[in-house]
């Protein structure tokens, strides 16, 4: 790999890739060691979180495209892929992290956040000049 490619790989994909790893590290504390805050429980702040995360990585996973004429065109493969994520990492939980459960609740958050992620980057990188 040249030295001058690096830099551009990491300042257009870096922000997907730290978000991928921050995504994944968060799914794999274990139950015990989550916070007991009953209100946030209540309010359902949790979800507010997963559409959060997941909203973001199809944003900043974007960013890596937004130089490119098409970039639009690639957001439904990103949501899409950010879905499968969600729930691949619904099953992470259930079957590898101890005290972690598979929400449905969860999952649909994570949709959300990533199909609400649709309109805002094409939006907000239009608004900025982020994109061509």
């Amino acid at each position: 790999m040249e030295t001058s490619s690096a830099p551009s790989f990491w300042k257009r994909q870096g922000p997907g890739v730290f978000w991928f790893l921050l995504t994944l590290t968060l799914i794999c504390i274990p139950g015990e060691r989550l916070p007991d805050a009953q209100f946030l429980f209540q309010i359902n702040f949790d979800k507010a979180v997963h559409a959060g995360l997941f909203g973001g990585q199809v944003t900043l996973w974007a960013w890596a495209f937004r130089h490119q004429p098409d970039w639009a065109s690639k957001l439904p493969r990103l949501v899409l892929i950010s879905i499968v994520w969600g729930f691949a990492s619904e099953l992470i939980q259930l079957w590898f992290i101890h005290n972690r459960t598979f929400s449905w609740m969860d999952i649909l958050a994570d949709a959300t956040g990533s199909l609400l992620a649709w309109p805002f980057t094409r939006w907000a990188f239009r608004r900025w000049n982020l994109a061509p």
